[in-house]
């Protein structure tokens, strides 16, 4: 054979190729065509649907001015755009409309919709206005996109794209070539990778001797016995419509089918997955309640290290426990003791009580006899319920005092007044029970009663800080040195009058005993603040 012939032989062969590549490159050119065709087909019923939308638009476009792109959406403008059987790149990615509903996760091939996974079909676009074809589960489903006024969030998410989505349970016509896929370079972020285990797992011997539920990696998640490659991963809002990011990815088994993988981190890991297809089991979605093995391994162990140390606080703990022993007692011997006194404080009430009733009906103040039984009933059912408690509300000590002061203002008129910080919590503090009134009562009867000038009482209770409580008892009368001086005119015996002074001294005593913080008095003439004042002021600080 002479180089003619063989020169002759190749310069076939190559017109050939070339005649086939022509053919290859008409027919993929005519079976687009075919594709474009059908997809138009299917379309065109939706846009007779949106027909009244369009006819408002007309009607009233100022109103309707974000909408204006309907008015193009026929026939004429799917066949002038650009057509193709996946999605354009600048159109993929998360997007959300201007409602924040159904958001749409579009890739080459599929696309997340209203929480399901379908299938591309058919993709066209022309400006700022696409229409994507979906093969969704249980429907078909075209969705309309315009990103005229489109705006992105920081992590480059579309948050307020208009998008209109017409579905219809029929059959889809457009039968879209095999796609196959290869990972890309979006990997899934660092922060998501880690071994999985299920949430109710609950020991470190089911942690250690059952496999993970899942492992995600940078490349690779392997969930449900299947080893999933990932082809696009990233951070997107949450589809649910919750204010909060979440991990998720796209990713194919060994087989080739698809799945949507959502991560949402916490102290419970919450992973949800997507199938394009039912499995064996007739699932197409999965939810997955997990946490970081890694970091249950470490509470694990830390539970460990925590045992072993309660062992050593137990033994501790029974030293220091007769240690205490001995104050326990000391707060035995001091609770009987406050029993006593406050057995003795009712009686001592009850007989200034029915002294004050004498004294009435001596000067014939029947009228006022008879109010004072009623409201003494009251008071004397309050002192008699309050005996067996150590410690009562404040609401109801105040309340009590309040009565009190009524009862003694029918034998000798004088104005009172009680007045409580708003930051006191009336319903909730409590102090300890009668501790207020044997000081109200000196008040009256040793300070405001022998008085001849203005007859004034003040509470006050205020919140100095919210571990203390301070409380004011004030009265304009003669001031405690006075009284005390008339007092030993009258009795020289030192443990005769007063008596209800000194047991409330000795109830402060007995409830100090074993307590850091501590109940603190203080009695003061009120001449000693201010010479031209009379009368006497006690303070108390009461820890909460």
């Amino acid at each position: 054979m002479n180089t003619f012939q063989k020169q002759f032989q190749l310069g076939l062969l190559a017109l050939f190729v070339l005649c086939m590549m022509l053919s290859n490159n008409v027919a993929a050119k005519t079976n687009l065509d075919s594709l474009r065709k059908a997809s138009i087909q299917s379309i065109l019923p939706y846009l007779e649907q949106i027909e009244p939308l369009r006819e408002a638009v007309r009607k009233d476009s100022m109103t309707f001015i974000g909408m204006r792109f309907m008015l193009r959406m026929n026939k004429n403008w799917l066949q002038n755009a650009q057509f193709a059987t996946s999605v354009a790149p600048e159109w993929r990615g998360f997007r959300k409309d201007a409602t924040q509903k159904d958001p749409l996760d579009l890739f080459a091939d599929y696309a997340l919709f209203d929480g399901k996974l379908g299938k591309v079909t058919s993709f066209f676009h022309q400006g700022d206005v696409a229409v994507v074809l979906l093969n969704i589960p249980g429907s078909f489903t075209m969705i309309i996109l315009n990103r005229g006024s489109e705006q992105f969030n920081p992590d480059g998410a579309s948050v307020n794209m208009s998008m209109y989505a017409l579905r219809e349970d029929r059959p889809i016509e457009v039968k879209k070539p095999k796609s196959f896929y290869q990972p890309t370079q979006q990997k899934m972020p660092k922060e998501a990778h880690g071994e999985y285990v299920p949430a109710e797992y609950n020991s470190l011997k089911e942690i250690l001797r059952n496999p993970p539920a899942l492992i995600v990696k940078d490349s690779t998640i392997k969930a449900l016995g299947r080893k999933w490659k990932i082809h696009t991963a990233g951070i997107i809002d949450a589809p649910d419509g919750e204010n909060q990011k979440v991990y998720r990815a796209m990713a194919f088994d060994q087989s080739g089918k698809a799945g949507y993988f959502t991560i949402e981190l916490g102290s419970l890991v919450q992973i949800n997955l997507l199938l394009e297809q039912s499995d064996k089991l007739g699932r197409n979605a999965y939810q997955f309640k997990v946490k970081l093995k890694s970091k249950m391994l470490n509470q694990e162990y830390l539970f460990l290290f925590f045992k072993g140390l309660f062992v050593l606080l137990l033994g501790f703990s029974g030293f220091s426990f007769f240690q205490n022993r001995k104050l326990s007692l000391q707060r035995d011997r001091a609770s009987l003791a406050l029993t006593g006194l406050r057995s003795r404080l009712n009686p001592h009430f009850l007989f200034n009580t029915l002294g004050s009733i004498q004294d009435l009906i001596h000067e014939k103040q029947f009228d006022a006899v008879n109010r004072y039984f009623s409201e003494m009933a009251q008071l004397m059912r309050y002192v008699v319920d309050s005996a067996a408690h150590e410690f009562l509300l404040l609401k109801d000590e105040l309340e009590a005092l309040r009565k009190y002061c009524c009862l003694e203002a029918l034998r000798s008129p004088f104005d009172f007044s009680i007045q409580v910080d708003p930051l006191v919590d009336l319903e909730n503090v409590e102090i300890p029970t009668m501790l207020l009134q044997p000081f109200v009562e000196n008040a009256i009867l040793h300070g405001l009663r022998p008085s001849h000038g203005p007859k004034n009482l003040s509470v006050k209770v205020e919140q100095r800080s919210p571990e203390l409580l301070y409380i004011a008892i004030e009265d304009s009368g003669i001031g405690i040195d006075e009284a005390q001086r008339r007092q030993q005119n009258r009795d020289p015996d030192p443990n005769r009058g007063h008596q209800g002074m000194a047991m409330t001294n000795q109830r402060i005593d007995w409830l100090n005993v074993g307590k850091s913080n501590k109940i603190a008095l203080h009695i003061q003439d009120r001449n000693q603040i201010s010479p031209s004042h009379t009368g006497t002021l006690v303070q108390l600080s009461i820890p909460l």
